[in-house]
């Protein structure tokens, strides 16, 4: 079920998260594991990281929903930016 590769080392939930409709972006984090939402691509940004950047409220939404944001808040890229900036 995990597939990494393709643009950016991104996995499926940061496909969904930038490109996938809304009713995917729903059920695809929906049934992500741990490990999925915290993978980070090439850049060190995870699913989190991009939803913010992009302003994907329904992704965060869903995302926010499934972990412990204080698990998140210290994760940063490979820039030092976290999801916070």
């Amino acid at each position: 079920r995990f597939n990494k590769g393709g643009y950016r080392d991104w996995n499926n939930i940061h496909n969904v998260v930038v490109k996938g409709p809304r009713n995917c972006v729903e059920s695809t984090i929906q049934n992500a594991t741990d490990f999925e939402l915290k993978y980070k691509d090439r850049d060190g940004n995870t699913p989190l990281m991009w939803a913010a950047y992009i302003g994907n409220i329904n992704a965060l939404k869903e995302i926010l929903k499934k972990i412990n944001l204080l698990d998140y808040l210290n994760d940063t890229n490979n820039n030092g930016e976290s999801s916070l900036e």
